[in-house]
């Protein structure tokens, strides 16, 4: 009779290969697109099963929390750990419920944890070089995040040196990290050093050229970081975060530069563009700040022209950016000072004024209860 013919594998069969090769996809290069192809394919396969395995419970709640979802990523946690309560891997999406509640310092804990044991567990389990590579990933972000540079340096030299064992790229986002914690060191030389002998490998990677730039920003030489922006951009016209290192570097010129002003709205409006429908919010924050700086730029040029009325207007624009970046990130110290100074601009009453300038103080001087100062291209 011969054999029999082979099993046709299932809608949901597929919709879950095809999230596990995204989801590896993604740790090897950090692409936070490629994460959402995955909690797309994994929601799917779950309703078209109706419901998960193990596995891909786990995968759909560290996917979840890495993208901010709080509320599914900690049912999918919940879940996961009453069926392999024991499981080390759990701790890492533990790991990103803390860091959403704003418990950097816990998360930090359960991260070192974490490394410990997947590091020296025996056996090869499912995704354990994937689960080893995300322990050092994300504590080297966080350490640097946290202000512990050493750490990062430490963790995110190991992620580079785990690519090269396993033949691939660097990801783009653990090099500008490491390049970044290296200058938080004062170690200028080995930040740069480490991304020109990546390029050197790998001249067609966008992402290099990007962070030359950002370390020719952050060394004030600010035409060499243009270049080197606009040459990350030649490489891959859809990427968005040049464009926002370019409107910030087109805010620096507008009081000499006639053109600036427009190339800094041009820029904004391409990094908007490019985020896509689901950006991280920390992504729209900056977007949101970047305006309110781009409407207040608007409104000085507005006011040294005699044009008042216009330019209260354009106060009022930047007042609401500002505000919506703060919102989003609350630790955004330039949106919270620029808030202060357009409520001055405008004449609004001290009561009004007053609460930021508590925040503002209470973030300055670190006191118990206040937010941490966050950091980013516009914040």
């Amino acid at each position: 009779d011969g054999p029999a013919p082979a099993a046709t594998p299932s809608e949901a069969e597929i919709a879950r290969t095809r999230a596990v090769a995204a989801w590896q996809s993604y740790v090897w290069t950090l692409d936070r697109r490629r994460l959402l192809v995955a909690r797309e394919d994994l929601v799917e396969a779950g309703r078209i099963a109706g419901g998960a395995d193990f596995t891909h419970l786990y995968l759909l709640a560290y996917t979840h929390l890495v993208l901010g979802e709080s509320r599914p990523g900690r049912a999918a946690l919940e879940e996961a750990r009453q069926r392999a309560p024991g499981f080390v891997g759990l701790l890492l999406p533990e790991a990103f419920a803390l860091i959403l509640e704003g418990r950097r310092d816990e998360a930090l804990d359960v991260l070192d944890d974490y490394v410990a044991r997947i590091e020296t567990q025996e056996g090869d389990p499912a995704f354990g070089r994937e689960l080893a590579l995300l322990g050092r990933v994300h504590r080297g972000v966080q350490r640097y995040e946290a202000g512990r540079y050493d750490g990062a340096v430490e963790d995110l030299t190991a992620v580079l040196a785990t690519a090269r064992e396993e033949g691939r790229r660097p990801p783009g986002e653990a090099v500008l990290r490491l390049a970044l914690a290296h200058q938080m060191l004062q170690e200028f030389d080995a930040a740069e050093d480490l991304v020109r002998g990546l390029l050197a490998e790998d001249p067609g990677n966008a992402a290099l050229y990007y962070n030359l730039g950002l370390l020719a920003g952050t060394r004030n030489r600010f035409d060499e970081a243009e270049r080197w922006h606009l040459a990350a951009l030649a490489r891959r016209p859809a990427y968005a975060e040049p464009h926002l290192k370019l409107a910030l570097l087109a805010q620096k010129r507008v009081d000499e530069d006639a053109g600036a002003l427009a190339a800094m709205r041009r820029h904004l409006d391409a990094f908007g563009a490019l985020i896509g429908t689901e950006p991280a919010p920390g992504q729209v924050a900056d977007l949101a700040a970047g305006e309110g700086a781009y409407w207040l730029a608007v409104g000085r040029q507005l006011d040294e022209a005699g044009l008042a009325d216009r330019a209260g207007e354009a106060y009022e624009r930047s007042l609401e950016r500002f505000r919506r970046a703060l919102e989003l990130e609350p630790g955004c110290l330039n949106a919270l000072t620029r808030i202060i100074r357009i409520l001055y601009l405008l004449d609004r009453p001290d009561a009004e004024r007053a609460p930021y300038m508590e925040r503002e103080r209470r973030i300055r001087t670190g006191e118990d209860g206040a937010v941490r100062e966050h950091r980013s291209t516009f914040c």
